[in-house]
């Protein structure tokens, strides 16, 4: 079980297909942009197994999923840090003013940075014990055909939709089910 996270091409719509490698697998998979994916921004797919996670590798999951979205935020930071200080160069404004920007940059990021912590401390929460405290869901049917597995992400509430793709290829918007929280395993079924 792992998260994707794929770019919206440029010249891509809602609907259009995207192909992409698994980097642990090698595997290859084409996906559908999400509705309301907009060219240049980011979506997350799930690859799901079929076979219920054990709980060391869903906290694994969950950190590495904290840790990208942490990643994510920094990046965005010094990409806008790096745009100030050129916009500020290009007007000739003097080494104070760039100076309290960059003051004002090293707070935010280190604010970020805090954040980023925050969220894989909370990811990893307790990840020795069992999965996340929650209100119960049904039991789980055995595994069968056509049924998979899917860990709710940091991030996702209930009735939030993901984007999943199930063992077969097949992608699923799976809705998160009521009670279940970052780290909770549910199972779900392919529409015959």
């Amino acid at each position: 079980m792992s998260f994707i996270t794929l770019m919206v091409p440029l010249d891509a719509a809602p609907g259009s297909n995207l192909q992409f490698t698994d980097p642990a697998t090698n595997q290859t998979f084409t996906v559908g942009v999400p509705q309301g994916a907009q060219p240049g921004s980011t979506f997350q797919v799930q690859l799901a197994t079929q076979q219920r996670r054990s709980d060391s590798d869903v906290a694994i999951a969950l950190a590495a999923a904290a840790g990208k979205m942490a990643f994510k935020a920094t990046i965005a930071t010094s990409k806008a840090t790096f745009a100030a200080a050129k916009y500020a160069h290009s007007k000739g404004w003097d080494a104070k003013v760039a100076k309290a920007g960059v003051n004002v940059a090293k707070i935010a990021g280190g604010a970020l940075l805090a954040g980023g912590k925050m969220l894989v401390n909370e990811a990893t929460k307790g990840s020795s014990a069992a999965a996340p405290a929650a209100a119960p869901l049904p039991p789980p049917a055995p595994n069968g055909p056509g049924l998979f597995w899917v860990m709710v992400p940091p991030g996702i509430a209930p009735g939030q939709q993901i984007c999943v793709l199930a063992p077969t290829g097949q992608q699923v918007m799976v809705v998160i089910p009521e009670g279940a929280v970052p780290g909770t395993q549910f199972q779900c079924q392919l529409a015959s």
